[in-house]
This record gives structure tokens, sequence and C-alpha cells, in this order.
């Protein structure tokens, strides 16, 4: 898969599902591009029918808008009519077959010059100036921010889980990999804690008992270490 289809991917898909996540406080993918309508214009083709790059610009802005829909003839009128019409738009254009039919220029005589006329159209993405990868391989980078007051390693482990259940409708050639995980650290200084308070216990009942020869004189100031 190419960087643009996992970017988008990874924003529709994988990042709403994890926002909603408990402990997950903001997501941003990096290295990753937006899907973007890109025009190369043809200047002989513009020259030949006196167009300039402003004058397509300002075309594309002005039918390329979200309308809202309405009913003809509903009240509050005047006079009510016989018909109501509902008025319905598409929207925004999406595809390159809807943008080439822009209307450009309307010529005195009636002819029209549409976008496709005057210039090439394809779907692509909007900046091809942000590439990462992974070990050779297109990839995005999905930076999970924690939300503060909530517990690190528990999130982490939500995070993982879900992660694990979503990569199981993945479609194919897609996969993902955690590259970096900072509360591996946390769970290491916790076993680390325990390791060293096991460790530290250990030598201080072997002193105890060095010094008072016997398990039993041993045992009571072995509790009450503790305790005080």
């Amino acid at each position: 898969r190419d960087q643009l289809y996992i970017s988008n991917y990874a924003f529709l898909r994988i990042r709403d599902a994890l926002m909603r996540l408990d402990g997950v406080g903001d997501i941003r993918i990096a290295g990753g591009n937006e899907y973007s309508m890109r025009v190369w214009l043809d200047i002989e083709k513009m020259t030949h029918v006196d167009l300039t790059a402003g004058d397509i610009l300002q075309a594309i802005r002005g039918q390329n808008v979200q309308v809202a829909a309405g009913v003809i003839g509903q009240p509050p009128i005047d006079e009510s009519g016989a018909f109501q019409l509902n008025v319905t738009t598409e929207g925004r254009l999406k595809e390159v077959d809807e943008f080439g039919q822009i209307i450009v220029k309307r010529g005195d005589d009636g002819r029209i010059t549409r976008l496709k006329d005057v210039a090439r159209l394809e779907l692509g993405a909007q900046d091809y100036s942000r590439l990462s990868y992974l070990d050779g391989k297109s990839a995005v980078a999905i930076l999970i921010y924690q939300r503060p007051g909530t517990n690190a390693v528990d999130s982490a482990d939500v995070v993982k889980q879900t992660m694990a259940d979503l990569s199981k409708d993945f479609p194919q050639g897609i996969g993902y990999e955690i590259a970096y995980n900072p509360t591996d650290y946390v769970e290491e200084s916790i076993n680390e804690v325990f390791e060293t308070l096991f460790i530290t216990t250990i030598l201080v009942v072997l002193t105890v008992f060095i010094f008072l020869h016997g398990w039993r004189p041993t045992i009571i100031p072995v509790i009450a270490i503790p305790i005080s």
C-alpha cells in the first residue's frame, strides 16, 4: 500500500477508534498526507482561450462549494404555490470527472470551456514533501498522548489491546508495529523496585540471622523492621 492510502486509513479508521479510549488525550498522525485534487494547467490552451490561473482558481472556488438544501414553495411566502419542490445538493466535488466539468469560461458565442479542456487533473496527495518509512517501507506514525490524571501503564495496555483487535480487519498489505512505548521504562522501573526490595529483604534477614545465631530470634526483628 502507498503512503497516501495508509495515512488516510489511519486517520479515518484507527484515529477515531483510539480517541474513544479511556486515558487517550490526543492523537496526531505524523508523516502522513491527505487526498487532494491536483490540477496541472496547460499554458498554451489557456492562452488560446484567454484564461489566467487566477480565473481558473476563482472558477474552482466558486463551483466547489457546500450549498444548503431547501424547499421551493414552502411557507413563509406571500402566496402558496400549487407545488413544493425539494432542492437537493451533492455538496463538494469529489471525483476527477466532477472537477473536470467545472466551467471556467463562457464565450460570447455561447461556447463553454471546462477545466478538463485546459488542464490535466489527478487525485493525489496534497503534499509530496513529507514522507516517512519504517524498515524501508512506507509508513505513518500515530502519536498517542496520555490524558492528564490517568494511569499511563493501564492506558498503554488498552491501546495495545485495541490495536490488536483493529489489526484483524486491516486490509491486505497493512500492518502495525509499536516502535516506541515510554511506559516500558515505567514498567522496568517498577520491576527494578520490587527486585531491589526483594534482594534487600534477603540481605537484612541474613544479616540479622548471622548476628543472632538462630532463626527464632531472627523472626521478631525481621517482622518488626517493615512494620516500623
